[in-house]
């Protein structure tokens, strides 16, 4: 645990070092970057924040900066990945230099995954962090509404305790300063407010975090109870393989034969952006190249995921099966929300 602790708190520190430099090679240009998720939370909420551990450097520009940032991510010693072509539609590929990640984001997620936030409503509420001139995040409102979103749809509450930790830390910090009304109402118009509601619920009942009376009822009332324990089963455990494959498996395993072929079928196609990213001096658009990224990302699917998901169907008292049907529970009651609201 000590040198778990230690090399987390290395990472951390290395990663504000490469915030700041890119801040800096920015700057010039006028470009304003967003520090987001664990970069926000190390900056402006932890203390010490080296204890806030980090998977990657996460940062949002508006797209008209896109290019020049990521010529200066480049320009610091970072590339693309030639090889990864795993699904992205809100940031470009990640850049990678040694063990270090950086993701430039022009959205905060995938259209049609919430939160449905349109990026210059975020960029109207952001506040400037003390690090540098051009360094901003999230206001704390749209910061609680990101982590639990990206914890519950994103990442089915299956990245630990962690979410509900960074929870905590915004509400004991804006203790009192929140404006719950708008709270609220950014969830409902960005179509997360259920899942707001739920990773609240389970901050209060898994670490006692007090929530001001009318706060759950403002997103809608808390989840039933076996939603809320499937939740907190999410939460704690028992791990299975499907914990670190998204939401991709999930939905191979859900719905009639016709939507599970539509699944497979739309999850083999990238983006053009992505495309032309990975491949510098194609046409995003080309036919030809389409195909090649399908057939290979077919490929990578099935030797990453294939055996899991045939055993899956196979084994349906197995732990990966329980595992999908929790999932499904938890998922179909956040998705229920929406289909009220059409």
């Amino acid at each position: 645990m000590r040198a778990r602790s230690e090399a987390a708190a290395d990472r951390t520190r290395r990663y504000r070092e490469e915030f700041l430099r890119l801040a800096s090679a920015i700057e010039a240009s006028g470009i304003k970057v967003v520090a987001l998720k664990g970069m926000h939370l190390q900056l402006a909420v932890y203390q010490p924040s080296t204890i806030r551990e980090m998977a990657d450097l996460d940062i949002l520009v508006r797209p008209s900066d896109l290019p020049a940032v990521a010529d200066a991510v480049r320009g610091m010693g970072y590339e693309h990945d030639p090889d990864s072509l795993d699904r992205v539609q809100h940031h470009l590929p990640p850049l990678i230099k040694d063990d270090l990640a950086i993701e430039v984001h022009w959205r905060i997620d995938d259209p049609g995954v919430p939160p449905h936030a349109e990026p210059e409503e975020l960029w109207s509420h952001v506040r400037r962090l003390e690090v540098a001139e051009n360094a901003f995040c999230l206001a704390p409102e749209d910061a609680i509404v990101h982590v639990c979103a990206h914890a519950a749809y994103s990442h089915h509450l299956e990245q630990g305790i962690r979410p509900l930790c960074d929870l905590r830390a915004l509400l004991l910090l804006n203790h009192g300063k929140l404006d719950w009304n708008q709270l609220a109402a950014r969830a409902s118009r960005w179509n997360c407010n259920r899942g707001v509601a739920l990773c609240l619920s389970l901050t209060r009942e898994v670490l006692g975090v007090e929530l001001p009376t009318a706060s759950l009822e403002k997103l809608g009332g808390a989840p039933p109870p076996d939603v809320l324990e499937a939740a907190v089963m999410q939460v704690f455990g028992p791990r299975t393989e499907l914990s670190t494959v998204g939401g991709s498996v999930g939905g191979a395993l859900s719905g009639g034969l016709r939507s599970r072929l539509r699944f497979a079928v739309g999850a083999l196609r990238l983006p053009q952006e992505q495309v032309a990213t990975l491949y510098p001096g194609w046409s995003g658009n080309s036919r030809l190249l389409a195909a090649w990224v399908m057939m290979r990302r077919f490929v990578g699917l099935t030797r990453r995921y294939g055996w899991l998901v045939l055993r899956t169907s196979w084994q349906p008292d197995s732990a990966e099966s329980h595992h999908v049907s929790r999932r499904n529970l938890v998922r179909d009651w956040l998705d229920s929300a929406d289909d009220q609201a059409n």
